[in-house]
């Protein structure tokens, strides 16, 4: 059997469950990025207001009979906003709905019977004024209404968002979900292509072709714009690392799509992105409260925005078991959630499985950093190889949200960025990539 053959085998199989979290995130920070430009547009250009203010109107007449089918948790009777201000911390679900294959399944918003892809909560928090994203794997086994136990993927065929929400909460120690929003597959293209493609690395060559699926694949080596089509290529492409190798891949896409969103130019796509959403997503967030949510998006510092992926683990079949004890840190320390242990941070910095990597051209800067930790007593350090990307700050990758070690290893440092993500080394708790801002030994 030929290499290709082989690879092509490899793109059939079905997504990580951590891929599918990552993958979908990119799709949230679409939203959220998307939340910001409406915000923006409404102040800096006023022809586009009408058009957003009808888009909004539109969705909201669309969801209301909707709601009405399905009674809504209490919290969606609850105002999250007041004179365009954001009353308090708030949880919005976000579901990514594969099409609807069998065409002969035609009734209203068919677009969202399908299963999901990923769920992922996001929270809201006007007083340290953050967002954060959890992400659900979409084979993680959780306790249904009735009482039996399912993959999270099949709740969205015979539910709709409220019934999925109200499923997810009981599940996570009825954390309150305040609303919904369920965004199909086909988007995600299509918002890629409405903005001109987005601009990444690409650590290494990626050649393959599956003449079956009609997929080619040819990427070269270094700094390149992708196409709607090419990212996702990108994203679903598995190397020799399996699928660490890909959720890297997924959290490089995502940082390169919220930058490229966050250029201010991007304010004149603002039609085709708004007419890309009319078809594409299903909310019961109504107008006021979804401008109220860009304007807060709008106003977000760099670091404000976190990704935290579930941990867990696969069984044998397939399914993911989640971890309990990281559910509850992480409901108690992102989400506030008063039912859960408040489980500190790691606080053992000095033992803290920390990576180091080069980003420039100064090669001896790995030893120079390894020789300064372990002279402040961290042990647990080692150093990986170069990448070749030239990073022009220092990055303090924080692979499991404990920003505790994150901000220590700031202080200690004094220089560098924290940035909560799975773009370092997998196998580490922090991995700081050196960029040209190093200045130990200076």
């Amino acid at each position: 059997m030929t290499n290709e053959k082989v690879e092509a085998k490899k793109v059939k199989k079905e997504w990580h469950p951590f891929l599918q979290g990552i993958f979908w995130s990119l799709v949230v920070s679409s939203i959220v990025s998307i939340f910001g430009l409406l915000g923006a547009s409404l102040v800096l250009f006023s022809p586009f207001s009408d058009e957003i203010a009808s888009f909004l109107n539109d969705k909201k007449e669309k969801i209301t009979g909707v709601i009405k089918k399905s009674p809504s948790p209490s919290a969606a009777t609850q105002p999250i906003s007041e004179s365009n201000n954001l009353l308090r911390a708030v949880n919005v679900l976000v579901l990514g709905i594969e099409p609807v294959l069998n065409e002969s399944v035609i009734e209203e918003n068919s677009a969202f019977k399908g299963q999901i892809d990923t769920a992922l909560l996001l929270h809201f928090d006007p007083v340290d004024r953050s967002l954060k994203l959890l992400s659900i794997p979409r084979d993680s086994l959780l306790e249904m209404e009735n009482g039996k136990v399912d993959r999270v993927k099949n709740f969205n065929i015979q539910n709709d968002g409220t019934a999925t929400a109200k499923i997810i909460s009981k599940n996570f120690r009825d954390l309150t979900i305040d609303r919904y929003l369920r965004l199909s597959t086909d988007a995600v293209a299509k918002l890629i292509e409405a903005v001109g493609g987005v601009e990444v690395f690409v650590p290494q060559a990626i050649s393959y072709e599956d003449k079956t699926q009609k997929l080619k694949i040819e990427l070269i080596e270094g700094w390149q714009t992708l196409n709607g089509e090419q990212t996702l290529q990108f994203a679903r492409y598995l190397d020799d690392r399996g699928d660490l190798g890909r959720i890297q891949r997924q959290q490089i896409a995502i940082e390169a799509f919220q930058k490229r969103l966050q250029n201010p130019t991007m304010v004149t796509s603002l039609p085709e992105i708004i007419n890309i959403l009319r078809s594409n997503i299903d909310t019961n967030l109504d107008r006021e409260e979804m401008l109220v949510l860009a304007n807060f998006s709008a106003e977000l510092q760099q670091d404000s925005l976190q990704m935290i992926l579930l941990a867990g683990r696969t069984d044998s079949d397939g399914s993911w078991r989640i971890d309990q004890n990281e559910r509850d840190r992480i409901l108690s320390q992102f989400f506030g959630h008063s039912k859960t242990i408040n489980s500190s941070n790691n606080n053992d910095l000095a033992g803290a499985r920390i990576t180091i990597q080069n980003t420039t051209r100064r090669s001896q800067l790995s030893q120079e950093l390894l020789d300064y930790l372990r002279k402040h007593n961290f042990w647990n350090v080692r150093i990986i190889d170069d990448l070749p990307m030239e990073l022009r700050e220092t990055q303090i990758i924080d692979r499991e949200g404990n920003t505790n070690l994150a901000t220590q290893l700031k202080q200690k440092l004094n220089f560098g960025r924290i940035n909560t993500s799975s773009t370092g080394d997998l196998d580490s708790e922090i991995t700081i990539q050196i960029g040209e801002d190093f200045i130990i030994g200076k």
